[in-house]
């Protein structure tokens, strides 16, 4: 059976040009580790063709907040960065809207985070409007 897709490594700060027309774009937990977020977002907007559906989750902002930058968390025995860039929802919502994007849903989910229930993670979902 072949395979009908097609897979590309890129930095999501600078994905390629021919990525202009997916239905979909799905950002998981990834903007935290990201310092520049409005590059991010114009990026993530271009790769959806228009009326394209975004749905970006990431750690609550005040968690990332509290950890700053140069955080790092034991994950499976492992060390691993976990830095908090964006001290609030606002910078989410205002790179979203700068690159172009109508948000459709804002969400907030508990979690247990440094062996406490709060507000652990963050979810937009929206659209590509024209850009």
């Amino acid at each position: 059976r072949s395979s009908t897709h097609d897979v590309t490594l890129a930095d999501i700060c600078s994905l390629p040009e021919f990525c202009s027309s997916y239905a979909l774009a799905i950002c998981s937990f990834a903007l935290c580790h990201i310092a520049n977020i409005n590059a991010a977002a114009n990026a993530i907007l271009r790769t959806l063709k228009l009326g394209g559906v975004f749905i970006i989750r990431d750690f609550y902002p005040q968690i990332q907040n509290s950890w700053g930058i140069n955080n790092k968390k034991s994950l499976l025995g492992h060390l691993l960065p976990f830095p908090g860039h964006h001290h609030c929802t606002d910078v989410y919502v205002s790179a979203v809207q700068q690159a172009g994007g109508l948000i459709v849903a804002e969400l907030e989910r508990d979690a247990i985070v440094d062996m406490k229930r709060q507000k652990g993670v963050y979810i937009l979902v929206g659209k590509k409007l024209g850009k």
